[in-house]
C-alpha cells in the first residue's frame, strides 16, 4: 500500500505540472463540465476547444441552452459529428431546467438522456469533488497495462478505478485531481502504440513495464467496417443556389440536419431539370465507410417560381461560412467544392 500511495502522490503532482490547458478546466462549474465531457465522447480534446468555446460563448448557461430551440442547438454543434449528443444534451438541459436544478447523484446523472456510468462519474469528481471512478478508453488503456490483463473486464477495471480514487482521497488527494491525471496520464504518456515508460508516474506499478511488452496491451481487436453507398441530388438554379433539404427522420445520425435530397423533389418535373454531372466523396460515421454520388441538375427556367415545402430551402454557395443552418461536415465540405457549375463534371 505505501507503494501505491507514493505513485498516486507522484501521479497527482506530474499532473499538476504537465497537464494541459483547456477552457473547462479554468473554470469546472458543473454546467461547463457537463457540456464538456458530452463534447469529449467520440471526440479528441484538441478538436473540442473551438466548439466548446463558440458553444459556451452562446449558450452561456444550461437556461439559454434549454430555451434554445434544437435547430440552433444544431447549429452550434455543426462539425463536431455524432448529432444525438447534441439532441440528448438539449433534452437533458430542457429536464434540469424543468426540475430546477444539476442532478446532484450518480443515479440523477444516469437518468439524464446521453449520459453513462463515465460521464456521470466524470461530471460529479471534476465539478463537486465527489469520490466517483471514472474509466474511458486512457483510463482503461492505463489499468489493463498496470494490471497485464490479457482480456478486458470492464467490472474489474472499474473497480480497480474506484480502489485508486478512493486511496487518493483517503490521502488528500482530491478526486478532481486524481481521475483527470488519470485520464491525461493515458492521452500523454500511456499511448497506444508508443508508451513513454520513462517519464511515467506510475511506472513503478505497472506490471507490462516490468515485463517489457506494453505495447500488446491492450489487445486490439481489428476493427470491423460497413460500407455503405447512397446517392443524393444537387439542383442548381441560375443565380448559383442549390437546394437543401431538412431531414425529419426521428432516426439516424443526420436528424434536424440540412442535406442534399434524397430524391428528386416532387414539386420540379423532370423536364424542367438539365443534367450537370456529379460528384462522388467518401467519408467515415463510426464504422460505416460511406461512399456517396451527388447528381447534379439544374432547373432550366431561371425565372421559375418555385414554391418550396416547409422543409426545403435554396443557399446562395457564395454565403456558406454565414449559413445559419446546421449542415454536416461532409456535405459542408462538398459545397465549398461547388463555387461554380464548371466545379461538377
Amino acid at each position: 500500500m505505501p507503494k501505491t500511495i507514493e505513485a498516486l502522490q507522484d501521479l497527482a503532482d506530474w499532473f499538476e505540472k504537465q497537464k494541459r490547458v483547456f477552457p473547462w478546466r479554468e473554470d469546472p462549474s458543473i454546467y461547463k463540465v457537463w457540456i464538456s465531457e458530452i463534447m469529449l465522447q467520440q471526440t479528441q480534446a484538441a478538436t473540442v476547444i473551438p466548439y466548446f468555446d463558440r458553444f459556451i460563448k452562446h449558450f452561456p448557461s444550461v437556461n439559454e441552452l434549454a430555451t434554445a430551440p434544437l435547430d440552433e442547438v444544431l447549429f452550434f454543434w455543426a462539425g463536431l459529428g455524432y448529432y444525438q449528443r447534441a439532441r440528448n444534451m438539449h433534452r437533458a438541459a430542457r429536464l434540469i431546467v424543468e426540475k430546477g436544478s444539476f442532478p446532484a447523484t450518480k443515479e440523477e446523472w444516469l437518468s439524464m438522456p446521453g449520459v453513462g456510468e463515465y460521464t456521470a462519474g466524470a461530471i460529479l469528481s471534476i465539478a463537486l469533488n465527489h469520490v466517483i471512478p471514472i474509466l474511458d478508453a486512457n483510463v482503461k488503456r492505463v489499468l489493463v497495462r498496470l494490471r497485464r490483463y490479457k482480456t478486458i473486464d470492464k467490472k474489474i477495471l472499474w473497480k480497480w478505478s474506484e480502489f485508486f480514487v478512493k486511496t487518493a482521497a483517503q490521502n488528500k488527494i482530491p478526486p478532481r485531481v486524481l481521475n483527470q491525471a488519470l485520464m491525461e496520464l493515458g492521452a500523454l504518456l500511456c499511448l497506444p502504440k508508443k508508451p513513454l515508460c520513462g517519464s511515467c508516474p506510475f511506472a513503478t506499478l505497472c506490471k507490462a513495464k516490468k515485463a517489457g511488452d506494453m505495447e500488446k496491451f491492450p489487445f486490439q481487436e481489428k476493427k470491423k467496417w460497413v460500407s455503405v453507398s447512397e446517392k443524393v441530388f444537387g439542383i442548381l438554379d441560375s443565380s448559383n443556389k442549390i437546394l437543401m433539404a431538412k431531414n425529419t427522420d426521428s432516426k439516424g445520425w443526420r436528424q434536424g440536419l440540412w442535406d442534399f435530397p434524397k430524391e428528386k423533389p416532387s414539386f420540379l418535373k423532370e423536364t424542367e431539370l438539365k443534367t450537370m454531372g456529379m460528384i462522388h466523396s467518401h467519408y467515415i460515421v463510426t464504422n460505416h465507410k460511406v461512399s456517396r454520388s451527388i447528381l447534379f441538375y439544374q432547373i432550366k427556367d431561371n425565372k421559375k417560381r418555385i414554391n418550396l415545402p416547409a422543409d426545403f430551402q435554396f443557399i446562395l454557395l457564395e454565403n456558406l461560412k454565414s449559413l445559419s443552418i446546421p449542415i454536416g461536415s461532409p456535405t459542408r465540405k462538398t459545397l465549398f467544392q461547388i463555387t461554380s457549375l464548371g466545379a461538377v463534371n
